[in-house]
């Protein structure tokens, strides 16, 4: 039909397209089992010819093709396998339409201004009248609005399927579709709805470090949200052939308010950790800790491995993190006061590198060892060495009183000359047990001096020791001014939020428990993981400072007036009228009202009234008694020869040790109150004595008795 011919007739035209049946997607919608498909479309703006008139159409031109002439091996994306549901039977059926739209809005059709094809269908296209395979039927448009609203919302996806069923039940019926859409759900939905989510959500479909750069480069961000922007303290990307890694340290305005608040010049904790998305990444997180020691992380440093490194949760040393956590302090700035940011403690696992590294970025920090990691190596090596102990009793008898002595030093002993002379009575005790004849008791020895070998790693340098040790607690009270009772000496909160920032805060944006994309998860924990973690935080402190309030005793009040003699309202509310919901926090569109949002928010936090802090218990860490578990067993490595010779090598006396006298001056003691015969020494006084007659000596502080063999 040549152009202009239905301009005068619309009816006319949608009458003839229908007889070919043809489709257009704003006005005729596509009967599924049809031949016809749409195979290129564009469009365009067209000005109006009138001369006063300065309204824009939209000009559209669509190619439809029958499907039984579409050969799935040509084309600029063939195939192998063919999809299309009608048999290929080289048909020649095709028509080019022209049509005009109304611009914006829901563009409605106004002419149709020519159709040009070849419109016969071959005499094998119309005997086919049965597909080889199921049509594909588009999901209801309503119903795909619905979901997507719900999987923004945060619906896990077994909740989701849910959903779906009875809303399309209540909405659309008990069929499971029409001639044009379905009202269920096929297995690929999800993965459409999610890919549907992130293109909504600015997440463009190229490789993740490509949208990381476009969101977060010096020159020309384009960020799919401003928050990211303003949650972004240092980037730099992976350039091949010029740096090694990437590198982003983000941080909300809310967040950077906090660690000011709860982290300057006051105790921090750091990890590290990895497996929290599907990219060659490496997370390192920093940690405040509020007036209840709750954890607030107050900055997320995210780092690729190398690319030849296969290890990626172990590519890291002291240079990399000393250069992110110095980069860290830069970003943060200076306060009102023109400080720069400190830290006064700092707690970690037992890893080297994050020490150094901390060290290395505020020179005055005092680094404590989180004691539930240190128990946590201790009670692996016992496991690991006196599983060569074969007789049952040995062995628990053995791991009974070394067990004792490891928790004595890590909760009670203060002096670094009491653990030293604790050690050294352990030692002494196992070298008299090994000097026995008994097979058994020289297997009891070997094994607790490989141990005690082990054990010396954490006694030889002092300050090491204090990092785990009670006097690590006593010497940050000091620094930070607090009771000794409120230093956190555990990294329990830091690793807690690990597992929500793994689990609940991540879990429903995931697909089907997959891990996450890096783009995906950056803008998840900026947009939606953090902020939820903060309102928990809020919500937290709300209630404590409600409960607070609400200890002292009611003030006097004016009498009320009763009900009875009360003016009726002259529009009363409906009996099942409901409070109204607190409204979100509004979507901010620009950086000035993202950091308007964050200081509303920070000053609505910082004004509550906290209470005051609990005493932190550490009493709950599993007694070292205790024998390994059957998981702990299994993944137990023999230790070789080479290394139990080197620790007993290692499980020697060490210096330091305070010397008791007796009365008499005649003998030396090594504790206070000795209790076993290996804790006495001999003057030279006394040798000649112990060597002409048994001695029987009764301690004068005790009634331990010490016999002296001859």
């Amino acid at each position: 039909m040549p152009r202009g011919a239905f301009n005068s007739f619309p009816d006319e035209a949608i009458n003839f397209l229908v007889s070919l049946g043809a489709h257009i997607p704003e006005e005729i919608a596509r009967d599924v089992r049809s031949k016809l498909a749409i195979r290129r479309s564009d469009s365009g703006p067209v000005q109006s010819t009138h001369k006063n008139d300065t309204v824009t159409f939209t000009r559209k031109r669509r190619v439809l093709q029958c499907l039984c002439g579409s050969d799935h091996t040509a084309g600029p994306k063939p195939s192998k396998e063919r999809a299309t549901p009608w048999k290929n039977v080289g048909c020649p059926f095709y028509f080019d339409i022209t049509t005009t739209h109304m611009s914006g809005g829901d563009e409605e059709l106004l002419t149709v201004d020519e159709v040009v094809g070849h419109l016969s269908h071959s005499p094998e296209c119309d005997a086919t009248v049965t597909m080889d395979q199921n049509a594909r039927i588009p999901l209801e448009p309503r119903l795909r609005d619905y979901l997507l609203f719900e999987l923004e919302s945060g619906l896990p996806l077994a909740k989701l399927k849910e959903k779906a069923r009875s809303w399309a039940s209540k909405n659309l019926g008990d069929a499971p579709g029409n001639n044009h859409h379905r009202f269920i759900l096929n297995n690929g939905d999800m993965s459409s709805l999610y890919r549907t989510q992130a293109r909504l959500r600015g997440i463009l479909r190229q490789p993740p470090e490509q949208n990381i750069d476009l969101w977060f480069r010096r020159d020309n961000p384009a960020p799919p949200d401003p928050r990211l922007s303003a949650a972004c303290l240092s980037y730099s990307p992976h350039i091949k052939g010029q740096t090694e890694r990437l590198c982003l340290i983000f941080s909300t305005p809310e967040q950077q308010a906090l660690a000011w608040r709860f982290g300057h010049k006051q105790h921090m904790l750091m990890d590290l950790t990895f497996g929290f998305c599907n990219g060659r990444l490496l997370l390192a997180v920093l940690m405040a800790l509020d007036e209840h020691k709750r954890g607030i992380p107050v900055s997320l440093i995210v780092f690729s491995a190398k690319e030849y490194t296969k290890a990626v949760h172990s590519d890291y040393n002291t240079e990399v993190l000393q250069k992110l956590l110095a980069e860290f302090k830069a970003a943060m700035g200076t306060n009102s006061d023109g400080e720069q940011f400190e830290v006064t403690v700092g707690t970690t696992d037992n890893d080297t590198r994050e020490r150094k590294a901390l060290l290395a970025t505020w020179k005055e920090i005092l680094l404590l060892l989180c004691i539930f990691h240190t128990w946590q190596s201790w009670r692996n090596g016992l496991n690991r060495f006196l599983r060569s102990i074969t007789d049952d009793d040995d062995r628990k008898s053995t791991r009974r009183r070394l067990a004792k002595f490891a928790i004595q030093l890590l909760k009670e002993t203060t002096e670094y000359s009491e653990v030293i002379a604790a050690y050294n009575t352990e030692i002494r005790f196992f070298e008299s047990v090994g000097r026995k004849r008994a097979e058994s008791a020289k297997k009891m020895s070997k094994a607790a001096l490989a141990f005690l070998g082990y054990f010396q790693s954490y006694l030889k340098e002092k300050e090491f020791w204090v990092s785990w040790s009670p006097a690590g607690a006593l010497l940050a009270a000091e620094k930070l001014g607090i009771p000794v009772s409120q230093v956190a000496r555990t990294t329990n909160a830091l690793e807690s939020w690990n597992a929500r920032a793994k689990g609940r805060y991540i879990s429903h944006h995931q697909h089907s428990g997959r891990l996450l994309r890096p783009d995906h998860w950056i803008y998840v924990m900026v947009i939606h993981a953090i902020p939820e973690m903060l309102a928990d935080w809020l919500a937290k402190r709300q209630r404590a400072s409600y409960y607070e309030g609400m200890k002292s005793t009611a003030p006097l009040i004016a009498a009320p007036t009763l009900r009875s003699r009360q003016a009726p309202e002259s529009n009363p509310p409906p009996a099942d009228a409901s409070p109204p919901l607190p409204s979100e926090r509004p979507v901010p569109r620009s950086l000035e009202e993202v950091r308007a949002s964050a200081e509303q928010w920070i000053a609505q936090a910082m004004s509550l009234v906290p209470a005051p802090s609990p005493v932190q218990d550490i009493s709950t860490l599993e007694d070292l008694e205790k024998d390994p578990t059957e998981e702990e067993e299994a993944a137990l490595e023999d230790a070789d020869t080479d290394e139990i010779e080197a620790l007993l090598a290692n499980a020697t006396l060490l210096g330091e040790e305070p010397v008791y006298a007796s009365p008499d001056g005649m003998y030396n003691f090594h504790s206070p109150n000795p209790t076993d015969t290996h804790n006495l020494q001999l003057t030279a006084a006394s040798v000649s004595l112990q060597k002409t007659h048994p001695i029987s000596l009764k301690i004068w502080h005790s009634t331990a008795m010490i016999s002296l063999p001859t």
